[in-house]
């Protein structure tokens, strides 16, 4: 299978959602671990909103990290422009993900009966892949799900 060429493209909204009702928004809350990693790798509001726009258009499309009671994980991979380079946690080389490119898993929960995602953590996929969370780091994922459902998406907002 020959390698995808990749290209910038601009995100369209799908025209249900050029004036969605507001049954059709959801509310999108980030943990603490979300908003620190979100500034660590240097993302931009814009690279924000299309995650949540992505989300928002299917947020059942990320599949179930299994084990963790719903956590489910979108990854998206997200140019570093060259006139500003973002941090870069790997050691690798910066060729790792690509000339210019970063890959990042972000885990988020659903809550369709109200509406809500809650945005737990981002990962750079190129040390971190869903494919090799521990037992521990599962059960961690699940404990923050099962809290997120007794207590509510906004008891753990601090």
């Amino acid at each position: 299978m020959p390698e995808r060429e990749w290209e910038r493209r601009s995100l369209v909204f799908p025209k249900h959602l050029d004036n969605p009702d507001a049954e059709e928004l959801l509310t999108f809350i980030q943990l603490k671990g979300y908003t620190d990693s979100f500034i660590k790798f240097g993302l931009t509001d814009d690279e924000q909103r299309c995650l949540e726009t992505a989300i928002m258009i299917n947020p059942v499309v990320a599949p179930v990290i299994e084990g963790t009671g719903g956590v489910r994980e979108y990854r998206i991979r997200v140019e570093i422009p060259t006139e500003n380079p973002r941090p870069k946690t790997s050691s690798e080389p910066a060729q790792a993900n690509g000339p210019g490119f970063l890959h990042l898993s972000a885990y988020y929960a659903y809550f369709p009966e109200t509406g809500t995602v809650v945005q737990i953590e981002l990962f750079d996929t190129d040390e971190f892949d869903a494919a090799e969370i521990t037992i521990e780091e599962r059960a961690e994922l699940k404990r923050v799900f099962e809290g997120l459902q007794q207590f509510g998406p906004e008891a753990w907002v601090g």
